[in-house]
């Protein structure tokens, strides 16, 4: 990683640390969370430490089979178009039966065993820039504490509310200003994206069939110019909360001459790096586009609207839920299981939780804490899929089971094989009569002095 790299990773493990000393210290773990969400400066920060590091310096070094982003597509892609979405259910009704207990929903059982028609909808979680909108096979929502795209809404998801049934118009609107579920005029399961724009994308990221992987920063700024180019021609700048937003400054010459541009350009049929096709004035429209993104999302926080705010989700509505490099950022166990807990609640039964987390040491240096997880995630009813350790990071897929009783009683009959087995010494600090609701991270393990697990794709660490 070059020295702008480590410098941006080194604001990612300073902002984590911080976070982590100050619950580790005594503090109470949702003020500390609290404080962090309402320092803007450092969100901001953050963010695009993050953004950098992705777009330029992580994504763009690795090969297609160690990307996380394309291995998570990967995984979702063999779930439901592979067959293993079918594979697994008659799997787990066979457990049902053999351990004499009955699906959760008969009929809905029956219903997962069919192969999925329509686009997987996706929620990516702490996702500032949304890499998933290359993929025209979904349908996104990326939600984020600090978008660093436009596409992207933001929410605190510790804070988002999970309804459990479906609300009507009205009742949104009446229960505006109560501590009852909430949202803004705008659908917060909608992606705010035209599906035509972001598909021409995903039609130039493929050659042959298969996915190839866009380097440098051509996939950000690809996203960006798209991004922007569809919220010109939306009309979400409309009224919100008594604020009019079509009154607030947003760098109109800017967006009007996106709308005369042709931002997307056809590969050649031999696969030509879309780098190379990207000539000095869509680039001088990038940056134009990425200025008027920051001004936007400033004057409209300043303004005291919420147009691309997310305060509340419908439960059971999401085919595949993310966390990728998520769980690192919550400073406590406590609170990095009630995410995976809304995961669960979000997501359609028989739908999966994929988790990418960084760990650049060898394969079983943390491998008692990801059985742990298993064990936890079964307290929910999540059964793990999936499992592969790559060079900088865990890849895991979990599946919303059918019939949560049956992945419970695993999750007690491993814990109990768990407590029982020599653990390095490092470890000796884990309350097993907790990991029924608590995830543990390595980081936890180590001295406020230790360096943080960030990862490092495509460099060597010094």
């Amino acid at each position: 990683m070059d020295k702008e790299g480590k410098r941006l990773a080194e604001v990612v493990r300073r902002t984590h640390k911080h976070l982590r000393k100050q619950y580790k210290l005594g503090e109470d773990a949702a003020q500390v969370w609290k404080q962090h969400t309402q320092h803007e400066e450092d969100l901001q920060t953050y963010a695009n430490a993050m953004h950098t590091l992705a777009t330029q310096h992580w994504e763009a070094r690795q090969q297609v089979n160690t990307s996380r982003v394309i291995w998570i597509h990967s995984a979702i892609m063999e779930y439901f178009q592979g067959g293993e979405m079918q594979r697994t259910t008659e799997k787990e009704m066979r457990k049902i039966e053999h351990l004499d207990l009955k699906a959760d929903d008969s009929d809905l059982a029956n219903g997962c065993k069919l192969p999925l028609t329509s686009k997987v909808r996706l929620l990516d979680v702490g996702s500032c820039y949304n890499p998933f909108l290359v993929y025209d096979e979904f349908d996104v929502t990326a939600i984020d504490l600090c978008p660093a795209h436009l596409s992207v809404k933001r929410c605190d998801f510790l804070s988002l509310e999970v309804c459990t049934e479906v609300r009507k118009e009205e009742d949104i609107k009446n229960s505006r200003g109560s501590d009852k579920c909430q949202t803004t005029n705008i659908s917060p399961t909608n992606i705010l994206l035209e599906t035509n724009s972001s598909s021409n994308i995903s039609r130039n990221l493929k050659h042959n069939g298969n996915t190839e992987l866009v380097t440098s920063s051509v996939w950000d700024e690809k996203l960006n110019a798209v991004i922007v180019q569809d919220k010109c021609n939306s009309e979400i700048f409309e009224t919100v909360g008594g604020t009019n937003l079509t009154e607030i400054s947003l760098q109109k010459t800017c967006l009007q001459n996106i709308e005369n541009e042709s931002i997307v350009e056809n590969t050649s049929s031999s696969g030509t790096n879309l780098e190379n096709t990207q000539d000095s004035e869509n680039k001088s429209l990038v940056e134009n586009t990425s200025n008027s993104r920051r001004i936007f999302n400033t004057e409209v926080r300043e303004s005291g609207a919420s147009i691309n705010e997310v305060t509340y989700l419908q439960g059971s509505s999401f085919d595949v839920v993310v966390f990728s490099l998520l769980l690192e950022y919550i400073p406590s166990p406590m609170h990095r299981f009630l995410c995976c807990q809304k995961a669960y609640n979000l997501l359609k039964p028989n739908g999966i939780f994929c988790i990418i987390t960084p760990d650049s040491k060898h394969q079983n240096a943390n491998v008692h804490l990801y059985k742990l997880w298993k064990i936890s995630l079964g307290y929910l009813g999540f059964a793990r899929i999936k499992y592969e350790k790559h060079t900088h990071f865990h890849g895991m897929v979990f599946r919303r089971g059918l019939c949560k009783q049956a992945w419970q009683l695993d999750a007690t009959r491993q814990l109990s094989f768990m407590k029982k087995i020599n653990i390095k010494k490092k470890f000796a600090g884990i309350d097993y009569n907790k990991i029924s609701n608590e995830m543990y991270i390595p980081q936890d393990f180590q001295d406020l002095s230790d360096s943080e697990e960030v990862p490092n794709y495509g460099g060597k660490s010094d």
